[in-house]
């Protein structure tokens, strides 16, 4: 038997993880302690992220407003007069609003990519749909429909 340091609960020694390196051979926390806190770290890291990455463009305001100012440019040279903004603005809304009924992360992702080496798609309703942000963001500007090459 040996007493867990976190939750101070005696417990057999099956309880607990081999650690060769101490004398009586476990560690020092038993198995749930370590997998709680495990878990709670995990559950931080996105938060953590977040928490980075808007203070890195809080640092870095005229690099991020370029890019946001660019982006959009790029989406009004490739916007043709014929695109239906009434039709584009409800894609995004229906990706607003996934994102809020299911808890995940919903991206409006063009079909064909605005920019690519070998193609440039429209920013157009038909080529637009709404995906999951896992989806999309593993998808990049690599693969679309009728790819040349693709099998």
């Amino acid at each position: 038997m040996k007493t867990c340091t976190k939750c101070q609960i005696e417990k057999p020694l099956t309880a607990f993880y081999i650690e060769r390196r101490v004398k009586d051979g476990c560690t020092a926390e038993c198995r749930a302690c370590l997998t709680a806190a495990a878990n709670a770290q995990h559950r931080a890291k996105p938060e953590k992220t977040k928490a980075n990455n808007q203070r890195w463009y809080a640092n870095n305001l005229a690099w991020s407003t370029a890019k946001t100012h660019w982006r959009r440019a790029q989406k009004r040279h490739v916007t043709p007069a014929w695109a239906n903004q009434f039709f584009i603005s409800e894609i995004y809304d229906l990706a607003q609003r996934r994102t809020k009924a299911t808890g995940i992360e919903w991206h409006v992702d063009h079909i064909v990519p605005l920019r690519s080496n070998i193609v440039s798609g429209l920013h157009v309703e038909q080529n637009l749909r709404v995906i999951p942000k896992s989806t999309n963001l593993a998808k990049g500007n690599r693969h679309w429909p009728d790819m040349p090459g693709a099998l």
